[in-house]
């Protein structure tokens, strides 16, 4: 209880004290977007950081040297729950602009700090605002500005990922740019799961892995066709191995794909022994 109103308050205090601050990054980032990006960022980390230790959140980050640091690039999560961005965006090497829901563009204060960091707002009821934001997207990736995307395109409120999103892929696509998976266990521990009691009231664990890169450039139409399937079985592997086998996500017919070796985290085709798994993972530390 004393952990997440402490929680709440840091989160209400860091709000009104750099309101001043956050007019200065906006003007700023007008002028100057990447040298604002890249103070906004590390502003947001230092508070994101903060308030994982405040919840009493011990993340676990693997496949880190899996990011190529010369070119950007488009980094496809699952997602389960707010929490997901608080854990990814202090590990993000470059300028890197998550998509997120319009409704996030009307909040004040949260709005203005998305913004000074490039944040691109999707209207999912507007086709044509929507084939907007792709382009921006892939205008951002020309420039060397990396994308984040859930492309579930909403939390899942279920232990099974939610049908992907095709304007994901077309991001890829018309880009080129390689996608890295990136699969976030527990992540709703911290948040969701403790609902409706005040939330952050208990410690949790979060394992987050970045997989190695699928190649993009040059892929024909069918193979294009082929991404949702491949990263999603890349995220169901990694997920595998991160421990969720027991309570994730990925459906029946994903996992005993990859455990016959049809589907693996690194290579698609590499076995579940290969992969070093020769016995199904403890379950996730809660």
């Amino acid at each position: 209880m004393i952990r997440g109103i402490i929680t709440l308050l840091f989160v209400i205090l860091f709000l009104l004290v750099t309101s001043p601050l956050l007019l200065a990054l906006w003007l700023w980032h007008k002028a100057s977007p990447d040298s604002a990006w890249r103070v906004s960022h590390r502003i947001l980390s230092w508070a994101v950081t903060m308030i994982q230790r405040l919840v009493g959140v011990r993340l676990v980050v693997r496949g880190l040297e899996n990011i190529p640091r010369d070119r950007a690039l488009i980094y496809m999560g699952n997602h389960r729950s707010f929490f997901d961005v608080l854990c990814t965006l202090p590990l993000l090497p470059g300028p890197t602009s998550y998509i997120g829901k319009k409704e996030f563009s009307r909040i004040p204060l949260l709005s203005t700090w998305m913004s000074c960091l490039d944040v691109l707002f999707l209207d999912r009821k507007n086709t044509r605002e929507g084939l907007k934001m792709v382009l921006e997207a892939i205008d951002m990736l020309g420039r060397g500005h990396s994308i984040f995307i859930y492309p579930e395109g909403s939390r899942s409120k279920t232990n099974s990922m939610l049908p992907f999103h095709g304007g994901s892929f077309k991001i890829a696509g018309k880009s080129g740019a390689p996608i890295i998976p990136v699969a976030i266990s527990n992540s709703s521990r911290a948040l969701e799961d403790q609902f409706p009691r005040l939330p952050w009231t208990r410690k949790s664990t979060l394992i987050l892995t970045f997989g190695p890169a699928i190649e993009t450039a040059d892929l024909d139409r069918q193979a294009i066709r082929r991404l949702p399937d491949q990263v999603r079985s890349c995220l169901a592997g990694m997920l595998l191995e991160n421990g969720e086998v027991w309570q994730h996500e990925a459906s029946a017919r994903e996992l005993r794909e990859f455990a016959a070796g049809k589907a693996s985290p690194s290579n698609p085709g590499v076995s579940l022994q290969d992969a070093g798994l020769s016995a199904p993972p403890q379950p996730l530390p809660r």
